[in-house]
């Protein structure tokens, strides 16, 4: 699976053949960086990404409830890419992802439903704000990749 930018410049390749979990955010910041009415992030565990690229550019942020986050951008057409704080998992923007399906999408949270300016569908699991400490749903499959990978390697 790979994920790139509008002008092609910059081209990830994920670790995974699918994401751990995928969220949309109705939270500000994610209205702001995707210049729509939510932002779709798929979660992978953190990978390297291809800082060697001159077109990949990086803008970190110190949020209130979290330590700094770098969010990873195309220099040449602006593409949000990833963002990250470089530990354990990596938040993969769901626009640039070539090959995110329907299905994929089947499993997804809808968080910070406070600021939502659509409706959110009342079947979907859903929280005010984010998510409650310690229940990020991917954790347990995160666990889990690490896990298998410190036994094989």
């Amino acid at each position: 699976m790979e994920a790139r930018c509008q002008c092609g410049k910059v081209t990830l390749t994920l670790p995974l053949a699918e994401p751990l979990w995928v969220h949309i955010c109705h939270c500000t910041e994610c209205r702001l960086q995707s210049s729509s009415a939510f932002g779709i992030s798929a979660v992978f565990p953190a990978f390297a990404l291809p800082i060697s690229n001159k077109y990949l550019a990086c803008w970190t942020k110190v949020y209130e409830s979290r330590n700094a986050f770098h969010h990873y951008f195309c220099g040449g057409c602006g593409t949000r890419l990833v963002h990250t704080d470089g530990k354990m998992e990596a938040f993969v923007k769901g626009g640039c992802i070539e090959g995110l399906t329907k299905d994929m999408l089947k499993k997804v949270t809808h968080i910070w439903t406070r600021s939502a300016i659509v409706d959110v569908p009342r079947e979907a699991e859903q929280y005010e704000e984010d998510y409650p400490d310690g229940r990020e749903p991917w954790l347990a499959a995160m666990r889990e990749h690490l896990s298998a990978n410190n036994d094989s390697g």
